[in-house]
């Protein structure tokens, strides 16, 4: 990151720190997406959203200052493999939601370990496919995506800094990790 070629102003910002995925695995989880909806019957919620891996979130009257204090943090990590295995659930009280699993969590949650003092994390590293179902819309899919076996991998070399925008997540920043 280079601060003479930045754009920050110093106001308030949601943000949301991600991995991205390169465009063929955004694919193939918008196809996943797709049959998720054929179904539960309807576009649910985060039928739309990009794919992604959360890594933090937070709302900061400085993101200048954070967007270089954790790019600071990030130079111990080299890039890595980010393995995708299979399918899981999630549960968030009695919704659901279905995920590509990250089979190489530790390797993640090192990441998120170093941004916990930082953002709030999370603590279960996946893909998302359809998120927070009811358990009725989640039981016709479920059974589906239970006997999908997925194998994939992709190369990790920066964390994607998003900004929110209404009610969409636009990119903001890209934080590089040491190489």
């Amino acid at each position: 990151m280079n601060p003479s070629h930045t754009s920050f102003s110093e106001k308030s910002k949601e943000l949301l720190f991600v991995l991205t995925p390169p465009t063929p695995l955004q694919e193939t989880v918008n196809h996943f997406k797709k049959d998720a909806e054929n179904l539960v019957g309807y576009p649910y919620k985060s039928r739309y959203a990009k794919a992604h891996i959360t890594l933090g979130y937070c709302i900061t009257d400085q993101p200048l200052k954070l967007i270089w204090s954790i790019a600071d943090k990030m130079q111990i990590h080299a890039p890595f493999h980010v393995h995708i295995k299979d399918c899981r659930p999630l549960l968030h009280g009695e919704n659901r939601s279905i995920c590509l699993d990250v089979a190489n969590k530790s390797t993640v949650t090192d990441i998120t370990d170093n941004l916990s003092e930082l953002t709030e994390t999370t603590d279960t590293p996946h893909l998302t496919i359809a998120r927070n179902l009811p358990y009725e819309d989640f039981a016709k899919a479920w059974p589906y995506f239970q006997n999908i076996h997925y194998s994939n991998n992709f190369i990790c070399d920066r964390i994607t800094v998003l900004e929110r925008a209404g009610n969409r997540w636009i990119p903001y920043e890209q934080i590089p990790l040491a190489g």
